[in-house]
């Protein structure tokens, strides 16, 4: 097992299954980025709140099956997702992804929404079949939303697990 902590640091980091892809595209602006991240909870958690009129519960519901439409429409571009870990620090990836010094990665952090989360690397150091890289950008104010989304997704991971593991004592 690869010591990984010279790519992603000493804090959390999760591993997901994600569509990823090397682009000549250039960096995601940090703000952009940054409402991207911080809008996947409201994006795949929807809404539902009680207090919501009912015409404002039907129009969320129509936009929800547009944005359902859309991105079905999208994501048959997409390559397959990959096995990643992720950090507020940087990634691990197939080897077979790694892209020249400098070049940036394409992260599609919604199944729903296939928008690209593309940010610069640096740093890359590759063990066997496997290549990490850290974040390039320097903005705290990304690097902070990054945190936070590889916090929520860590947590959402811990969720599945529990879930599986009650099925499986309940199979007993």
């Amino acid at each position: 097992m690869t010591d990984w902590n010279r790519v992603l640091g000493q804090d959390l980091r999760v591993e997901v299954v994600m569509v990823a892809a090397p682009t000549t595209a250039p960096p995601s602006l940090s703000e952009v980025a940054c409402r991207l991240l911080d809008g996947l909870p409201l994006l795949e958690e929807g809404g539902g709140e009680d207090g919501l009129s009912r015409d404002c519960q039907r129009l969320e519901q129509k936009l929800d099956l547009i944005i359902d439409l859309l991105g079905a429409r999208l994501s048959e571009r997409l390559p397959p997702p990959e096995p990643l870990t992720l950090s507020a620090e940087g990634l691990v990836l197939p080897a077979r992804f790694r892209p020249e010094y400098g070049a940036c990665i394409a992260l599609y952090p919604s199944a729903r929404l296939p928008q690209p989360l593309v940010l610069e690397l640096k740093d890359w150091h590759c063990v066997g079949d496997a290549c990490g890289a850290r974040w390039a950008s320097a903005d705290a104010r990304l690097r902070d939303a990054l945190g936070r989304w590889v916090f929520r997704l860590h947590r959402r991971a811990l969720a599945r697990e529990r879930a599986a593991s009650r099925v499986r004592a309940a199979d007993r």
